[in-house]
């Protein structure tokens, strides 16, 4: 899930080749793979959930064959504010999202409108929307509508946070019927997300700043425009004042109320990337207002661990037995 995209900025050949012999390898992975574990579940690949610009959303379903619980999890398919179909057809060999659909989840790996063409702010919009199509179609997915869970990496923690702390009012009175439904979730998982867009690791750091500070450009998700009625035409946002409210409004920490669902945060302590500071502020928050959550720390970790640390998969599969099911541990 928390894929390195494969494109930056200043890309060059080597790069270039890098990234096709992984794609072959990863391509002849897929072919050779046992039989048997597509025997356990109904992939359906790309359902468009809604509609952009005049493109299709899209996420897969993982409808697992036997031990159906009636409960799912969303996964959001992000890294680095990118996203695509690619991630969510293969989503399956995910350890973490294999391990939740043999344990009876039916599992929905949604995609969302990628930077630069797309901000954050419009970015989080596409997860809610996945939110409301799932919970609308509960009954041809054979799910509970009040038993929906959330997951993600990364920037897909950012948003997942965004989706289960700051869940944007349904529209009553829409002729999309999908957006007449509740966008609430009923608890979440995050691994090492940005959840302070203003103290990204210290205080009056912005992410941006942080990012750039690393050599990590993702500019485009933080350059916000907004429609001007006199040019006709969408223009960039440059006051300084509406720029930081645009960071504290997209910021999970800013929604955190008695209200949001039970938390549980994975983070290495070794993250540069993605601070651990990040996690431990939102944490601070959600015991002040007595919100369920627990923060795991990966020892001596990054951003990101090839290996699951002690207990992983058991301590989400946990997570959401107790918080969608009612199962105790």
């Amino acid at each position: 899930m928390a894929v390195e995209p494969a494109f930056h900025n200043n890309i060059n050949m080597r790069n270039i080749s890098l990234v096709a012999a992984r794609s072959m390898i990863l391509l002849f992975i897929l072919l050779h793979l046992s039989e048997d574990l597509a025997a356990q579940f109904d992939h359906q690949q790309d359902i468009v959930y809604g509609y952009k610009d005049g493109m299709a959303l899209v996420l897969d379903a993982y409808i697992p064959e036997e031990n159906k619980k009636g409960a799912s999890v969303i996964c959001v398919m992000s890294g680095g504010m990118r996203s695509g179909p690619y991630w969510s057809h293969y989503a399956v060999y995910d350890p973490i999202i294999k391990g939740l659909i043999e344990s009876g989840y039916v599992v929905f790996a949604v995609a969302h409108g990628s930077q630069p063409r797309y901000t954050i702010e419009e970015i989080r919009r596409d997860i809610s929307r996945a939110v409301r199509f799932i919970r609308h179609n509960s009954d041809k997915y054979e799910i509970d509508s009040q038993k929906i869970g959330i997951m993600g990496r990364s920037s897909g923690a950012q948003l997942a946070l965004m989706a289960s702390l700051g869940p944007l009012p349904s529209d009553p009175v829409s002729w999309d019927t999908v957006e007449h439904e509740s966008s609430f979730l009923q608890a979440v998982v995050s691994y090492y997300p940005g959840t302070d867009l203003i103290n990204f690791g210290q205080a009056n750091k912005t992410i941006l700043e942080h990012f750039q500070s690393i050599g990590f450009l993702i500019d485009a998700a933080f350059d916000f425009h907004q429609w001007d009625t006199l040019t006709n035409r969408f223009e960039r946002i440059e006051d300084p004042e509406l720029i930081r409210q645009l960071y504290v409004e997209n910021s999970p920490l800013a929604h955190v109320s008695e209200d949001a669902p039970p938390v549980l945060l994975f983070h290495g302590d070794a993250d540069n990337t993605v601070p651990i500071q990040q996690s431990e502020i939102l944490v601070t928050q959600l015991k002040k207002v007595g919100v369920t959550h627990k923060l795991i720390i990966a020892k001596d970790q990054g951003h990101g661990w090839e290996d699951p640390i002690e207990n992983e998969l058991l301590n989400i599969i946990n997570w959401y037995n107790m918080h969608l099911l009612g199962m105790e541990n």
